[in-house]
């Protein structure tokens, strides 16, 4: 699955939006899900809920944030690996995860959040293009 994030706004610096697989995009509390996002101040995180419990166990990312950015996640039987690039051309892996709580067939889709415990109620606006999902 690969999108482009044209733009993003965000009233916190922890504001992200990206992309997502998971086994139900609507219940991430019932775990199994990998999410590859761009945040407003810091750069991409690649986080994933390898062991189905809901929470996040797994992070890799970093670097500057910059626009538009390209993102992509592969997923190659429970292995799950999140690439990110400045032109759709060159792609940089930012890291891989083995998710096996999120193995079988499942939800794919765009995020975006600007809250966390620091910035709650905080908003985003974030601008999608080219989604595209391939098997």
């Amino acid at each position: 699955m690969q999108a482009q994030l044209v733009s993003q706004d965000s009233t916190s610096p922890f504001g992200k939006a990206g992309i997502a697989l998971a086994n139900d995009l609507t219940a991430p509390g019932k775990g199994g899900y990998a999410v590859l996002v761009m945040t407003e101040q810091y750069g991409l995180e690649f986080m994933t809920d390898s062991d189905g419990n809901g929470a996040l166990d797994t992070w890799a990312g970093g670097g500057s944030t910059y626009h538009p950015a390209y993102l992509k996640l592969t997923r190659d039987g429970t292995a799950y690996t999140a690439y990110a690039s400045k032109d759709s051309e060159t792609w940089s892996r930012v890291g891989t995860a083995d998710v096996p709580s999120a193995a079988g067939t499942g939800d794919a889709g765009m995020v975006a959040s600007a809250a966390n415990v620091s910035y709650p109620g905080e908003n985003i606006e974030a601008v999608f293009g080219g989604f595209s999902i391939t098997s």
